[in-house]
């Protein structure tokens, strides 16, 4: 009678550690895109297109910049490393290498305005971007 009981709690507690464990397998991305202006001064950028390869392997995800600039990515790979890319059709585009998922390190990309390209994977690498750690 006892090892019926025992049985079925420990099902339950194999179930909440599995499930545990796919949650922590995935992080968050967060940052924040800002304008610099002729002036010097540098404002929230909105709408802007953010895209995130994973560099460490094949993987992109794509967003935009809420009305402050920032954009979260909750759910990617933990263990990845990625390249953010900021584009904007009023901007040249800009990117940060070696961001980390889960680490609650903000990725913080600065544009210019700029003809709005937005460029590719191939071409960030071809320009000496897309490294798997910071340059």
């Amino acid at each position: 009678m006892i090892s019926k009981y025992f049985y079925g709690a420990l099902a339950v507690v194999v179930l909440i550690a599995a499930s545990m464990t796919t949650f922590a397998q995935v992080g968050e991305l967060r940052g924040k895109v800002m304008m610099k202006q002729a002036d010097g001064q540098t404002v929230p950028l909105s709408d802007a297109q953010i895209d995130v390869f994973r560099t460490d392997m094949k993987g992109s995800y794509k967003t935009t910049t809420n009305k402050k600039g920032e954009f979260v990515f909750a759910g990617i790979p933990f263990v990845g490393i990625y390249t953010v890319l900021a584009s904007h059709p009023t901007a040249a585009p800009n990117w940060v290498d070696g961001a980390k998922a889960g680490r609650d390190i903000p990725v913080e990309i600065v544009v210019t305005p700029g003809d709005g390209k937005r460029p590719t994977l191939e071409e960030i690498k071809a320009a000496g971007g897309g490294r798997s750690a910071p340059g």
